[in-house]
């Protein structure tokens, strides 16, 4: 018993110094891309509504990560100097949200395509395309 609480008590001595070598992102020194989009929600084929919004990105391109605003965007498919793709999937109390999203960094363009599953059949399956300008803040 003695020898499992010291082993323990060494192990959480150690830990923190196992972890300190991780990557911590500078924000300060990262491009600030913002992106208006303007999306179009279909339900059955039908137009079903019209949404103005924006996306802050924070892009590091020395590691190839990319942050909606500070938060890191984990299904990163490709990162490079002409475009950024990823997919993201948001949940929420009554849908899921599927999305596919691809930035080109050439001509300052963003198109997203989304899937929208609502926990109540009632509501369906909604398809939306959103598509934008992007600039550079930074």
């Amino acid at each position: 018993m003695k020898k499992i609480f010291l082993s323990l008590a060494l192990l959480s001595f150690l830990t923190p110094f196992c972890f300190a070598d991780q990557y911590v992102p500078e924000f300060n020194k990262m491009k600030v891309m913002r992106c208006e989009v303007v999306e179009t929600v279909f339900e059955n084929d039908k137009e079903k509504a019209v949404n103005s919004y924006h996306r802050t990105y924070r892009l590091d391109d020395e590691y190839k990560n990319i942050y909606l605003e500070k938060d890191f965007i984990n299904g990163l498919y490709s990162y490079d100097d002409d475009k950024i793709i990823y997919n993201e999937q948001t949940m929420t109390d009554f849908s899921i949200i599927s999305s596919h999203i691809e930035i080109d960094r050439k001509e300052m363009k963003i198109t997203i395509s989304s899937r929208i599953e609502y926990d109540n059949p009632d509501f369906g399956v909604q398809e939306s395309v959103g598509v934008g300008e992007c600039k550079y803040l930074q």
